[in-house]
Protein backbone atom coordinates (compact mmCIF):
# COMPACT_ATOMS: atom_id res chain seq x y z
CA UNK A 1 0.00 0.00 0.00
CA UNK A 2 2.57 2.71 0.62
CA UNK A 3 3.99 5.07 -1.42
CA UNK A 4 0.97 3.84 -3.87
CA UNK A 5 -2.40 4.71 -5.68
CA UNK A 6 -3.98 3.07 -3.13
CA UNK A 7 -2.91 4.85 -0.11
CA UNK A 8 -5.38 7.27 -0.94
CA UNK A 9 -8.93 7.50 1.50
CA UNK A 10 -9.28 5.49 4.88
CA UNK A 11 -8.06 1.72 5.85
CA UNK A 12 -11.82 0.74 5.31
CA UNK A 13 -11.31 1.88 1.73
CA UNK A 14 -8.14 0.19 1.00
CA UNK A 15 -9.74 -2.84 2.41
CA UNK A 16 -12.38 -2.86 -0.66
CA UNK A 17 -9.68 -3.36 -3.03
CA UNK A 18 -7.62 -6.06 -1.25
CA UNK A 19 -7.74 -9.16 -3.02
CA UNK A 20 -9.24 -11.73 -0.86
CA UNK A 21 -11.19 -9.75 1.14
CA UNK A 22 -15.06 -9.43 0.54
CA UNK A 23 -16.41 -5.74 2.01
CA UNK A 24 -20.20 -5.76 1.74
CA UNK A 25 -22.14 -2.83 3.50
CA UNK A 26 -20.11 -3.00 6.77
CA UNK A 27 -19.24 -6.62 6.66
CA UNK A 28 -15.56 -7.89 6.23
CA UNK A 29 -15.39 -11.23 4.64
CA UNK A 30 -12.11 -13.83 4.12
CA UNK A 31 -13.14 -17.06 2.50
CA UNK A 32 -16.70 -16.31 3.49
CA UNK A 33 -16.05 -15.59 6.94
CA UNK A 34 -15.56 -12.72 9.17
CA UNK A 35 -11.52 -12.57 10.21
CA UNK A 36 -9.69 -11.65 12.95
CA UNK A 37 -8.33 -8.34 12.84
CA UNK A 38 -4.74 -7.69 13.59
CA UNK A 39 -2.35 -4.39 13.64
CA UNK A 40 1.21 -4.76 13.26
CA UNK A 41 0.66 -8.67 14.71
CA UNK A 42 -1.42 -7.55 17.94
CA UNK A 43 -5.45 -8.42 17.99
CA UNK A 44 -7.73 -5.70 18.38
CA UNK A 45 -10.45 -6.93 20.20
CA UNK A 46 -13.49 -4.93 19.41
CA UNK A 47 -16.84 -5.70 18.00
CA UNK A 48 -17.22 -5.90 14.18
CA UNK A 49 -19.37 -2.24 13.95
CA UNK A 50 -16.25 -0.93 16.21
CA UNK A 51 -13.77 -2.66 13.38
CA UNK A 52 -15.40 -0.44 11.05
CA UNK A 53 -16.06 2.50 12.93
CA UNK A 54 -11.84 2.17 13.66
CA UNK A 55 -10.70 1.60 9.82
CA UNK A 56 -13.13 4.13 8.79
CA UNK A 57 -11.03 6.84 10.74
CA UNK A 58 -7.25 5.73 10.12
CA UNK A 59 -5.85 7.45 7.09
CA UNK A 60 -4.79 5.41 4.94
CA UNK A 61 -1.43 7.07 4.47
CA UNK A 62 -0.16 5.40 7.42
CA UNK A 63 -0.68 1.90 5.83
CA UNK A 64 2.51 0.46 4.99
CA UNK A 65 0.70 -3.52 3.73
CA UNK A 66 -2.24 -5.66 4.78
CA UNK A 67 -1.66 -9.17 5.01
CA UNK A 68 -4.51 -11.92 3.89
CA UNK A 69 -3.67 -14.87 6.08
CA UNK A 70 -5.83 -18.01 4.91
CA UNK A 71 -4.19 -20.60 6.89
CA UNK A 72 -2.75 -18.87 9.95
CA UNK A 73 -0.02 -20.26 11.45
CA UNK A 74 -0.03 -21.08 15.70
CA UNK A 75 1.29 -17.29 15.81
CA UNK A 76 -2.21 -16.23 16.11
CA UNK A 77 -4.97 -17.33 18.10
CA UNK A 78 -6.07 -20.81 18.12
CA UNK A 79 -9.72 -19.62 17.34
CA UNK A 80 -8.54 -17.51 14.13
CA UNK A 81 -10.26 -19.05 11.17
CA UNK A 82 -8.85 -16.31 8.55
CA UNK A 83 -6.60 -13.08 9.62
CA UNK A 84 -6.48 -9.55 8.32
CA UNK A 85 -2.84 -8.20 9.92
CA UNK A 86 -2.65 -4.28 8.86
CA UNK A 87 0.64 -3.28 9.11
CA UNK A 88 1.32 0.64 9.47
CA UNK A 89 4.47 2.52 8.43
CA UNK A 90 7.09 2.55 10.91
CA UNK A 91 10.25 4.41 11.26
CA UNK A 92 13.21 2.74 9.73
CA UNK A 93 16.07 5.35 10.61
CA UNK A 94 16.29 6.84 14.05
CA UNK A 95 13.71 10.10 14.21
CA UNK A 96 10.35 11.37 13.79
CA UNK A 97 7.81 11.41 11.49
CA UNK A 98 4.16 12.22 12.17
CA UNK A 99 0.97 13.57 9.61
CA UNK A 100 -2.47 15.51 10.24
CA UNK A 101 -5.15 14.38 8.01
CA UNK A 102 -9.28 15.60 7.42
CA UNK A 103 -11.79 14.29 5.22
CA UNK A 104 -14.90 15.91 4.50
CA UNK A 105 -18.35 13.92 3.34
CA UNK A 106 -21.62 15.62 1.90
CA UNK A 107 -24.97 13.65 2.03
CA UNK A 108 -28.04 14.83 3.07
CA UNK A 109 -26.58 16.14 6.11
CA UNK A 110 -22.12 16.95 6.16
CA UNK A 111 -19.80 15.06 8.17
CA UNK A 112 -16.61 15.02 8.88
CA UNK A 113 -13.19 13.69 10.57
CA UNK A 114 -9.93 14.77 11.78
CA UNK A 115 -6.87 12.39 12.62
CA UNK A 116 -3.19 12.52 13.21
CA UNK A 117 -0.17 10.10 13.37
CA UNK A 118 2.76 10.07 14.94
CA UNK A 119 6.05 7.85 14.69
CA UNK A 120 8.97 7.66 16.54
CA UNK A 121 12.23 5.74 16.75
CA UNK A 122 15.82 5.50 18.31
CA UNK A 123 17.92 3.33 19.84
CA UNK A 124 15.68 1.44 22.26
CA UNK A 125 11.91 2.42 21.18
CA UNK A 126 9.75 2.26 18.57
CA UNK A 127 6.26 4.41 18.59
CA UNK A 128 3.12 4.81 16.85
CA UNK A 129 0.27 6.44 18.05
CA UNK A 130 -2.77 7.98 16.52
CA UNK A 131 -5.92 9.75 17.42
CA UNK A 132 -9.45 11.10 14.93
CA UNK A 133 -12.42 12.61 16.15
CA UNK A 134 -15.42 11.80 13.75
CA UNK A 135 -19.03 13.59 14.27
CA UNK A 136 -21.70 12.26 12.47
CA UNK A 137 -25.48 13.20 11.47
CA UNK A 138 -26.90 10.35 9.72
CA UNK A 139 -30.21 9.96 7.63
CA UNK A 140 -31.83 6.77 6.81
CA UNK A 141 -35.31 6.72 5.08
CA UNK A 142 -36.96 3.10 4.03
CA UNK A 143 -40.86 2.73 2.29
CA UNK A 144 -42.36 -0.91 2.41
CA UNK A 145 -45.29 -2.17 0.99
CA UNK A 146 -46.11 -5.87 2.31
CA UNK A 147 -49.40 -7.95 0.23
CA UNK A 148 -50.79 -10.08 2.22
CA UNK A 149 -52.68 -13.32 1.11
CA UNK A 150 -55.44 -15.88 2.05
CA UNK A 151 -54.72 -19.21 1.46
CA UNK A 152 -56.96 -19.60 -1.49
CA UNK A 153 -54.62 -16.52 -2.89
CA UNK A 154 -56.92 -13.52 -2.52
CA UNK A 155 -56.19 -10.28 -1.54
CA UNK A 156 -56.50 -10.26 2.60
CA UNK A 157 -54.78 -6.82 3.80
CA UNK A 158 -51.92 -4.44 2.38
CA UNK A 159 -49.51 -2.44 4.41
CA UNK A 160 -48.15 0.09 3.12
CA UNK A 161 -45.10 1.65 5.98
CA UNK A 162 -42.89 4.88 6.23
CA UNK A 163 -39.50 5.00 8.21
CA UNK A 164 -36.88 7.61 8.86
CA UNK A 165 -34.28 7.51 11.61
CA UNK A 166 -31.73 10.49 12.46
CA UNK A 167 -28.80 9.64 14.08
CA UNK A 168 -25.78 11.15 15.77
CA UNK A 169 -22.59 10.34 17.53
CA UNK A 170 -19.45 11.55 18.49
CA UNK A 171 -16.73 8.88 18.18
CA UNK A 172 -13.17 9.52 19.49
CA UNK A 173 -10.25 6.62 18.77
CA UNK A 174 -7.10 6.51 19.61
CA UNK A 175 -4.20 3.17 18.95
CA UNK A 176 -0.60 3.42 20.63
CA UNK A 177 1.93 0.70 19.73
CA UNK A 178 5.44 0.99 21.32
CA UNK A 179 8.29 -1.46 21.32
CA UNK A 180 11.05 -1.48 23.85
CA UNK A 181 14.54 -3.03 22.99
CA UNK A 182 15.63 -4.36 26.41
CA UNK A 183 18.70 -6.19 25.12
CA UNK A 184 19.78 -7.56 21.44
CA UNK A 185 17.50 -10.69 21.91
CA UNK A 186 14.81 -9.40 24.36
CA UNK A 187 11.51 -6.54 23.29
CA UNK A 188 8.82 -5.73 25.24
CA UNK A 189 5.85 -4.22 23.70
CA UNK A 190 2.72 -2.18 25.03
CA UNK A 191 -0.59 -1.70 22.70
CA UNK A 192 -3.27 0.02 23.06
CA UNK A 193 -6.78 0.80 21.37
CA UNK A 194 -9.22 2.59 22.99
CA UNK A 195 -12.78 3.35 21.40
CA UNK A 196 -15.50 6.21 23.15
CA UNK A 197 -18.85 6.61 21.39
CA UNK A 198 -20.91 8.68 24.33
CA UNK A 199 -24.45 10.04 24.17
CA UNK A 200 -25.02 8.72 20.27
CA UNK A 201 -29.00 9.55 19.63
CA UNK A 202 -31.44 7.82 17.53
CA UNK A 203 -34.31 9.68 16.32
CA UNK A 204 -37.16 7.25 15.10
CA UNK A 205 -40.27 7.86 13.00
CA UNK A 206 -42.61 5.81 11.95
CA UNK A 207 -46.13 5.79 9.92
CA UNK A 208 -48.08 2.18 8.56
CA UNK A 209 -51.59 2.34 6.96
CA UNK A 210 -53.44 -1.02 6.95
CA UNK A 211 -55.66 -1.30 3.81
CA UNK A 212 -58.49 -4.08 3.48
CA UNK A 213 -59.15 -6.20 0.57
CA UNK A 214 -61.41 -3.24 -1.13
CA UNK A 215 -58.62 -1.20 -0.52
CA UNK A 216 -60.68 0.91 2.07
CA UNK A 217 -58.13 2.60 5.03
CA UNK A 218 -58.92 -0.03 8.38
CA UNK A 219 -56.07 1.69 10.77
CA UNK A 220 -52.83 3.37 11.18
CA UNK A 221 -49.93 3.13 13.28
CA UNK A 222 -47.67 6.19 14.70
CA UNK A 223 -44.66 5.00 16.04
CA UNK A 224 -41.99 7.79 17.98
CA UNK A 225 -39.01 6.08 19.61
CA UNK A 226 -35.94 7.72 20.43
CA UNK A 227 -32.09 5.85 21.31
CA UNK A 228 -29.63 7.04 23.70
CA UNK A 229 -26.39 4.92 24.01
CA UNK A 230 -22.89 5.36 25.49
CA UNK A 231 -20.11 2.56 24.99
CA UNK A 232 -16.08 2.49 25.61
CA UNK A 233 -14.04 -0.23 24.72
CA UNK A 234 -10.22 -0.16 26.30
CA UNK A 235 -8.06 -2.87 25.12
CA UNK A 236 -4.61 -3.26 26.33
CA UNK A 237 -1.98 -5.53 25.57
CA UNK A 238 1.79 -6.40 27.21
CA UNK A 239 3.98 -8.75 25.13
CA UNK A 240 7.37 -9.99 25.64
CA UNK A 241 9.50 -11.80 23.34
CA UNK A 242 12.88 -13.41 23.68
CA UNK A 243 15.00 -14.83 21.09
CA UNK A 244 15.90 -18.05 21.17
CA UNK A 245 18.44 -18.00 18.33
CA UNK A 246 19.53 -17.17 14.84
CA UNK A 247 17.14 -18.98 12.58
CA UNK A 248 13.94 -17.25 14.20
CA UNK A 249 13.18 -19.30 17.27
CA UNK A 250 11.37 -17.19 19.95
CA UNK A 251 9.26 -17.55 22.73
CA UNK A 252 6.32 -14.74 23.40
CA UNK A 253 4.27 -13.77 26.88
CA UNK A 254 1.24 -11.68 26.00
CA UNK A 255 -1.25 -10.20 28.85
CA UNK A 256 -4.49 -8.69 28.00
CA UNK A 257 -6.98 -6.30 29.69
CA UNK A 258 -10.29 -5.64 27.95
CA UNK A 259 -12.59 -3.13 29.70
CA UNK A 260 -15.98 -2.73 27.50
CA UNK A 261 -19.11 -0.93 28.96
CA UNK A 262 -22.60 -0.43 27.25
CA UNK A 263 -25.52 1.36 28.20
CA UNK A 264 -28.89 1.99 26.78
CA UNK A 265 -31.92 3.72 26.95
CA UNK A 266 -34.98 3.70 24.83
CA UNK A 267 -38.25 5.45 25.04
CA UNK A 268 -41.27 4.28 22.44
CA UNK A 269 -44.54 5.36 21.84
CA UNK A 270 -47.06 3.76 19.36
CA UNK A 271 -50.49 5.09 18.58
CA UNK A 272 -53.03 2.98 16.85
CA UNK A 273 -56.04 4.66 15.23
CA UNK A 274 -58.88 2.38 14.05
CA UNK A 275 -61.05 4.28 10.69
CA UNK A 276 -63.59 5.81 13.27
CA UNK A 277 -61.95 5.55 16.95
CA UNK A 278 -58.30 5.52 18.13
CA UNK A 279 -56.42 3.87 20.96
Amino acid sequence: VENTSLSVGSTFDILKKTPGVVVVGESIQVKFSSPTIYINGKRVYLSSAEIVSLLQNVDASVIKSIEVITNPSSKYDAEAGTVLNIITSKVISIGYKGSINGRYEQAIFPKYSLGTSHFYKNNWINFYGSYSFNPRKDFKEDDNNIRFFEPDGSVNSLWGSNFKKVSRSKTHQANIITDFTLSEKQTLGISATILGSPNKTFNNTGFAEIFDAQRQLDSTFTTLSFLENDSSNLSFNLDYKIDLNNEGSNITTSVNYINYNNEQLQDVNTNYFLTFCSI
